[in-house]
């Protein structure tokens, strides 16, 4: 008896290697799939302008990356005792200008490095709706709990989505000949958008995302998280309390059937070798100081030492100090 709708996913044509170099960018599942990465000593940078939701956004911030476009302090506005940036998340707002501007140009200026060394971008989109502040006539990122009458808030047809992230990608095409573009809907719910709009939205997304893989098929490729989370997931037991976040398992689930898929063998060697360094780390004793932790504490650094020596261009500093230290 099946208790689920089994997804065939189809291996990538180019799989991902753990020397490769990544560039994340999208909504809140995309620092999810990025965390997931980063514990496995996978190499990404995740969302150099933050929590990005939209494709105009997202077309947006590309082409920034690609002209290596930098922020200045006529870009910010001031509200509620903080500067903040209609393209950037609210986590670079502050109370000093020049201090945050230079955040955000540093962040930037990593991405720029990031994207020429990338031979892979992972695109999350999580929303069709977007914000457009009135005065300016611009789809924002961030709204910044700006008062809703000074935007409106549109749906976007998924011609209007392919166009603008159609031009970014052959203009990123252009600069890096070999990149590859991987694209998935976030499995979230968008439910304060109501449940029907969340629906078209999500359905707006899938239709960009095939429109643009029909156009580019030698460098987009789709990876269905949405489906997974819709189909093989298909029980609130695998949401979290709020019923609109996928759960930490559901998470976990839809990451490895993502390694499955797009990681090469050697890659998925290390994922599986590193697991139980990831869970250990996760474990926090009762006791430390017992004989039996300390054992436990030292087998885990012998498997870091291991790891160390076969993988030298990865960075095991932080497993290091946390065993081979006392808690």
């Amino acid at each position: 008896m099946k208790w689920n709708t089994p997804i065939k996913i189809n291996p990538l044509p180019d799989l991902i290697n753990h020397r490769d170099q990544l560039l994340s960018i999208g909504s809140c599942f995309a620092e999810q799939m990025s965390l997931f990465f980063q514990k496995r000593k996978i190499r990404v940078l995740s969302n150099p302008s933050g929590i990005v939701y939209n494709p105009l956004s997202i077309a947006h911030l590309l082409e920034n990356l690609l002209e290596e476009r930098t922020v200045s302090r006529e870009d910010l506005f001031f509200r509620d005792g903080l500067y903040h940036h209609y393209q950037f998340h609210g986590s670079y707002s502050g109370t000093d200008a020049d201090t945050i501007v230079k955040k955000m140009n540093t962040s930037l200026e990593s991405a720029f490095t990031q994207l020429r060394s990338s031979r892979f971008l992972i695109l999350t989109l999580g929303t069709s709706w977007v914000y457009r502040e009135k005065k300016k006539e611009e789809v924002v990122a961030n709204c910044h709990k700006v008062p809703n009458k000074q935007f409106d808030k549109e749906w976007v047809s998924p011609a209007v989505l392919y166009k603008s992230l159609l031009k970014a990608f052959k203009a990123l095409q252009q600069l890096k000949p070999d990149i590859k573009i991987i694209i998935t809907v976030s499995p979230v719910r968008h439910l304060r958008d109501g449940a029907v709009e969340n629906s078209r939205s999500k359905a707006a997304l899938l239709l960009t995302a095939a429109y643009l893989q029909d156009s580019l098929p030698d460098i987009v490729f789709y990876f269905p998280s949405y489906e997974l989370m819709m189909d093989e997931l298909r029980d609130y037991r695998f949401y979290g309390q709020d019923l609109v976040h996928p759960s930490v398992v559901a998470t976990d689930y839809i990451m490895r059937r993502f390694a499955e898929a797009a990681f090469d063998s050697e890659t998925r060697n290390l994922l599986n070798r590193t697991e139980d360094l990831v869970r250990a780390v996760e474990h926090r004793p009762f006791n430390p100081d017992t004989e039996e932790h300390q054992r436990f504490r030292k087998k885990q650094l012998v498997l870091v030492e291991e790891l160390m020596r076969e993988y030298p261009a990865l960075d095991f500093g932080e497993e290091l100090e946390y065993f081979g230290g006392k808690y």
